[in-house]
């Protein structure tokens, strides 16, 4: 039950460090640092959110001031699960930050092979995609 309430409030925070000056709170709007909810979703392990935001459209690729993606952050952490959630909803894994890293490098600095291995197919199943889809 504690762990409900915290992960509330955290959620609640992402949301309110995207509101806007009106007072609406899109859940594509970034704080100044570039973070959109559903980076802040990624970082606190709110998997449960993520189906809302495919339902309200929410980019799954948004990039945040230093080029990472919710994917990014979620391969940071090792959430294997989250991951595994933002690729089913059509997260590029090919998506590199202002650093050259793709999700599958950052999970393998952070020593989380099975995930790294894992994003590293998602990349080759995604170029393959492109290449089919431009031919």
């Amino acid at each position: 039950m504690i762990q409900k309430i915290i992960r509330t409030f955290f959620f609640t925070l992402a949301l309110a460090n995207t509101a806007l000056p009106t007072g609406i709170q899109p859940l594509d709007a970034a704080d100044q640092e570039g973070l959109t909810a559903l980076h802040h979703a990624a970082i606190n392990n709110h998997q449960n959110v993520i189906e809302e935001f495919v339902a309200a459209s929410v980019s799954r690729d948004a990039q945040d001031n230093q080029g990472w993606t919710a994917l990014h952050w979620a391969a940071q952490y090792g959430r294997s699960a989250f991951v595994a959630q933002l690729l089913a909803a059509g997260a590029n894994p090919c998506i590199k930050n202002k650093q050259g890293c793709g999700a599958a490098t950052i999970a393998g600095i952070y020593r989380y092979r099975r995930l790294m291995r894992r994003l590293l197919e998602a990349e080759e199943m995604w170029a393959l995609a492109e290449e089919h889809m431009s031919h």
